[in-house]
């Protein structure tokens, strides 16, 4: 048997996006949520075009095997339109782009092809569908739309990127041994970052299930054979005017 990969290698953005937007699924429940409440208010795009930039360092962890990836994310946002752009790419090689285009309704437009992005079987694509989902709401309305369902459960003072923050750890339904933290500041909420840690087991089902992806599947009694942990670091948030160039970068 061999190691499950994490993910199936379908959509380029949309694993690269939800790396920074799924550690956003910010569960809880009580603690200090003035603090989740201040980074609820300045995420909020207010009519103005939201704009985010994200850095995200991901490590697999396997038998004989260490796999190191880092990508930049920046969105633009405004209501249900987006532009993300993700720059990736092996540590210590060449980074490769994606700029995406999401309208109101429909699939994303790669805007560095001539190209739409392809298509997703709907026989075999509910994982990339969820992926594509999160890579259009980026971490920012993945935050906000989990604050709204109040759940945040803190875990403390912490430091993130050498600054004080409070901890908070996603306590919601997930896989056995997945750890979701974010961090947020200790004086203002503002986000700082998060830190996903997953474990990783071995395929039961061959080379099939291996290739088809999925979460990591724990049998009974089985230790995990490596780790994927990756780190987000929140590099700006910040509201532009609705000038036409920045309206401009919304259009498909």
């Amino acid at each position: 048997s061999r190691p499950r990969p994490l993910a199936r290698p379908a959509a380029v953005l949309a694993a690269a996006a939800v790396v920074a937007a799924g550690v956003w699924a910010v569960p809880g429940g009580g603690g200090r949520l003035d603090l989740a409440a201040a980074a609820y208010a300045q995420t909020s795009d207010a009519g103005d075009v939201l704009f985010s930039r994200i850095a995200v360092r991901t490590v697999v962890d396997l038998p004989g095997r260490r796999d190191v990836t880092v990508s930049t994310i920046k969105q633009w946002r405004r209501g249900e339109q987006s532009l993300t752009r993700v720059t990736f790419g092996h540590e210590g090689e060449r980074p490769q782009v994606v700029d995406a285009v999401f309208a109101t309704t429909g699939m994303p437009r790669d805007r560095s092809s001539s190209d739409p992005l392809p298509p997703i079987d709907p026989d075999e694509g509910a994982e990339e569908r969820e992926l594509l989902a999160r890579a259009r709401h980026g971490f920012v309305e993945d935050f906000r739309r989990s604050y709204e369902r109040g759940l945040l459960q803190d875990d403390g003072d912490a430091t993130f990127a050498g600054r004080p923050a409070r901890r908070y750890v996603v306590a919601a339904p997930g896989p056995e041994g997945v750890r979701q933290e974010i961090y947020l500041d200790a004086g203002t909420g503002a986000p700082l970052g998060s830190v996903d840690r997953s474990p990783v087991y071995r395929d039961a089902g061959g080379a099939d299930d291996a290739e088809d992806g999925g979460p990591p599947a724990r049998r009974a009694g089985e230790e995990p054979v490596g780790s994927v942990v990756s780190v987000t670091t929140v590099e700006t948030v910040e509201r532009l005017a609705p000038t036409p160039e920045n309206l401009a970068r919304l259009e498909r």
